[in-house]
């Protein structure tokens, strides 16, 4: 089986259990709230990277269920190009959710033009930032305890996505303004933690993937 073939059947079984109906309803409520809050709304929409791939570590309950990840094993397949073909795709996604805010962005500027274009160019990036971060530390968890990983970094995947909704609306978390204040060292710093964090993240989870035994 080649690579592509493993990503389709996540892709398929991701959709069809859990991004169907969810997608549109987000795409509806974020268009609504780009009229509703403006500029406002858009560092909400940056999290939708983060929800995509918050859906996306469900395919590791749907392992469980139909033991997909045995059959795998029997596959001669590396266990390298296993854990990669879903980590792409899990980038792959919040690639996507990034495209979506960035287009939101543009469409606000355009309609309402609060703040100057940069500031609308910034928030979507941001929540990639988040979103990457969370892959990268969480996607070993779920190779080294499976299902219950995936239970695990559901769970921070929501709480962080709650907390900074909750500090985003108490006016506490603006992402344009840390971004626009710190602006060198924030993407110096975010561009040494996706050069050293992936590939640590990327052999911690084919390691834990080689030692997990499956019943």
């Amino acid at each position: 089986m080649k690579m592509e073939g493993l990503i389709y059947r996540d892709v398929t079984v991701l959709y069809e259990q859990y991004l169907k109906r969810p997608v549109i309803l987000c795409a509806i409520c974020s268009i609504v709230a780009m009229f509703v809050k403006k500029f406002e709304a858009l560092s909400a929409i940056s999290m939708m990277p983060a929800m995509l791939v918050f859906a996306a570590f469900s395919l590791f309950f749907e392992d469980e269920k139909d033991n997909w990840e045995k059959f795998l094993r029997t596959l001669p397949i590396k266990p390298a190009k296993i854990v990669w073909s879903r980590m792409s795709l899990f980038f792959a996604l919040a690639g996507v959710g990034t495209v979506f805010s960035f287009v939101i962005g543009v469409l606000t500027f355009a309609f309402f033009r609060e703040q100057t274009f940069a500031e609308y160019l910034k928030i979507p990036f941001v929540g990639l930032l988040v979103a990457v971060i969370m892959i990268l530390l969480a996607y070993p968890l779920c190779h080294a305890l499976g299902e219950l990983g995936g239970q695990i970094s559901s769970l921070l995947f929501y709480i962080v996505i709650v907390a900074v909704s909750i500090l985003y609306q108490a006016g506490i978390v603006n992402f344009g303004a840390i971004v626009s204040a710190n602006f060198v060292a924030f993407w110096c710093s975010a561009a040494a933690v996706l050069t050293i964090l992936p590939i640590i993240s990327f052999y911690l989870s084919v390691f834990f993937f080689n030692r997990r035994k499956i019943h």
